[in-house]
């Protein structure tokens, strides 16, 4: 599951930093959210939400 969180944490990074650049519009955040959800997001979801309860 380490590695998975790593990948998905770099897509993250990809989005974050080429928003902030200006090299990906602010628009790309939403497509973001669907690869990220894509690549195991939302196997997460119920696991950082009992973390941060």
């Amino acid at each position: 599951m380490a590695a998975q969180w790593d990948a998905m944490n770099n897509l993250y990074n990809e989005y974050a930093s080429d928003i902030v650049r200006g090299e990906r519009p602010i628009d790309d955040f939403d497509k973001f959210v669907q690869e990220w959800n894509k690549a195991g997001g939302d196997a997460f979801e119920p696991i950082l939400a009992e973390k941060f309860k």
